[in-house]
């Protein structure tokens, strides 16, 4: 009797929350565990109402998955992108929930709630909770509800890579106590985010199997998997269990640049400065320096010396380098240093594709999070000669890898075999003689084995700061004019007062007796190189006296004598015809 009477009273009660629920927009719910009690008692029914604003210390149901609701009361809210993000926290718990929530997860404010009343609808539902602690509550829908089980299925990530370059990647999971399991669910984060998305998409109905994950962009994806059973209890994963398995998503190719010298500041010039040196951007921004160039037909090398300064510690900001539309080098910030200084740094590279071709060289610094980001660049050069250096001067390469980071640096000279780059080389090291030519290739090899593109540049051997290494030209400008180039000049010529280059410029003609005869002086001497322009005859460029005529098929001879740093120069002589 007393049984009929409660399912009466149940039925009674049922159509009126009802009629309630339908005319004030209401939902009903009934909770099922004790995590916000004494507010909220276990077995009692709650009335939620969905409101444009939640504040904090309002108590809210919520989805966490799919049709799995919670209430808690809410104990932060952070801004992020303009959009509210939530904290919970059930009263009787110690700490918060694990996962934070966006606004569109939340069902409604609880409005009120009366103790026990949930049991008696669970009752006339026939339904007996039963170990319910893996679930809050269960939403009164069209008198249907879900029972409840004691023993819920688990589920676990078998991966064992951690580094991939692909981004699609296969993720293998495999279940236990699966005897009423319904499907299988992954759940991830981005970048260490500690909120994770489960979309409703990944969920296989085995026990075991592989989700196949599209990643957006390249970076760290941590994942976990929630089993459900067919009465849609679910397993509880604590925070031990979220994130710990990680997945690199790297897709890009590192770069490699070369170093050669040291960088010695501009007594008068200032460097270019492109990006946020003093100030932050607002949102998103691109600040750009480009010049178009025309390439000569010859081999060509671009060089530049840069510092890269930023404050972001994501790699959201970065500094990239554009020949034409094609990317040659991309550096960001991916040490974890707030204040993260690369000091100065020297990039070198071939332009050989570009041969005989107008240009376009773009130099961009990309900023993204409102952070101070700038680099500073010097010294741009656009050579058509093969570099000169000396057999001792350290030959540095440089790399960079913007996710997973440099696995292995390999280099070659001429064809003499590959080998692995450790530390600084020289070419006295590699057994390369004063006066040798060689082509030094090199490329790195990230921790998700992308390989990057391989560089070259030629290098001629030499030994910079003897006279030993000095070399001269004559070109034949007409009009009775030649230019007279002397490269490779020691950068100690000056330092002793003894210090001394002298050229004579004779000609091998009966009618013509005299030549000309000039020294050097220091201040003439730019990048260890001289050039003077002269006029043929007895006169130099701006001399008072008149040219002597010089007949076409003369022999015009030089010769370069002198001492440096008490060392005697050994005589360099040259010789054209006049035409």
């Amino acid at each position: 009797m007393i049984k009929r009477n409660l399912i009466v009273a149940g039925i009674v009660i049922s159509m009126a929350l009802s009629a309630i629920i339908f005319r004030k927009n209401i939902k009903l719910f009934i909770v099922l565990s004790g995590s916000m009690e004494p507010t909220i008692k276990t077995g009692s029914l709650i009335f939620v109402r969905a409101e444009p604003n939640y504040q904090k210390n309002d108590i809210i149901t919520f989805n966490n998955n799919q049709k799995i609701s919670t209430t808690h009361r809410i104990i932060e809210i952070k801004n992020i992108d303009n959009k509210n993000i939530f904290t919970t926290k059930g009263d009787a718990n110690n700490v918060a929930d694990f996962k934070e929530i966006n606004q569109d997860k939340i069902i409604g404010k609880k409005l009120f709630s009366i103790p026990y009343l949930g049991y008696l609808i669970n009752f006339t539902q026939k339904i007996t909770p039963t170990k319910s602690y893996f679930i809050d509550q269960k939403q009164i829908s069209d008198n249907s509800f879900s029972s409840f089980e004691s023993i819920i299925s688990n589920s676990n990530i078998i991966n064992s890579d951690s580094v991939s370059k692909e981004k699609l990647i296969q993720i293998n999971y495999q279940t236990e106590n699966d005897q009423n399991l319904d499907y299988v669910q992954l759940c991830y984060s981005f970048n260490l985010n500690p909120v994770f998305e489960c979309p409703n998409l990944n969920s296989f109905k085995s026990n075991s199997g592989y989700f196949n994950f599209q990643s957006d962009k390249d970076g760290i994806y941590q994942f976990y998997t929630i089993a459900y059973d067919k009465n849609k209890n679910h397993e509880n994963k604590t925070d031990l269990d979220l994130g710990t398995y990680q997945v690199l998503i790297d897709t890009e190719n590192p770069f490699t640049f070369l170093s050669l010298g040291e960088y010695n500041p501009p007594a008068i010039n200032s460097p270019i400065v492109i990006g946020w040196q003093t100030s932050e951007p607002t949102g998103d921004a691109v600040d750009k320096f480009s010049q178009t160039v025309s390439v000569p037909n010859t081999p060509t090398t671009l060089s530049f010396w840069y510092q890269f300064v930023s404050n972001d510690i994501s790699d959201f900001d970065w500094f990239e380098l554009n020949i034409s539309d094609t990317n040659v080098l991309k550096i960001g910030n991916n040490t974890g240093l707030i204040e993260y200084d690369s000091g100065w740094q020297q990039f070198t590279y071939n332009l050989d594709q570009w041969l005989g071709q107008d240009t376009e060289i773009s130099f961009e610094i990309h900023n993204h999070q409102d952070l101070k980001t700038y680099i500073l660049i010097d010294e741009i050069k656009i050579t058509n000669s093969d570099n000169l250096i000396d057999l001792d001067a350290p030959i540095i390469l440089n790399t960079y890898d913007s996710t997973s980071g440099i696995c292995q640096t390999f280099y070659q000279i001429n064809d003499l075999g590959i080998k692995e780059y450790t530390n600084p080389f020289t070419l006295n090291s590699e057994g390369i003689s004063i006066g040798q030519t060689i082509s030094l290739s090199y490329f790195s090899q990230d921790n998700a084995t992308n390989i990057g593109t391989s560089n070259s540049i030629n290098l001629i051997a030499s030994i910079i700061g003897q006279p030993a290494s000095m070399s001269a030209t004559i070109q034949n400008l007409g009009n009775n004019k030649i230019l007279v180039l002397i490269n490779n000049i020691s950068k100690y010529f000056g330092d002793s007062q003894n210090d001394k280059i002298d050229y004579e410029i004779t000609y091998l003609n009966k009618d013509i007796e005299k030549g000309i005869f000039s020294s050097i002086n220091k201040t003439e001497i730019v990048n260890n190189n001289f050039s003077r322009e002269l006029y043929l005859g007895t006169c130099s460029s701006g001399g008072a006296c008149s040219p002597d005529n010089i007949s076409v098929g003369s022999t015009i001879l030089m010769s370069i004598t002198g001492q440096i740093s008490n060392e005697i120069i050994t005589p360099i002589i040259k010789n054209i015809i006049y035409n």
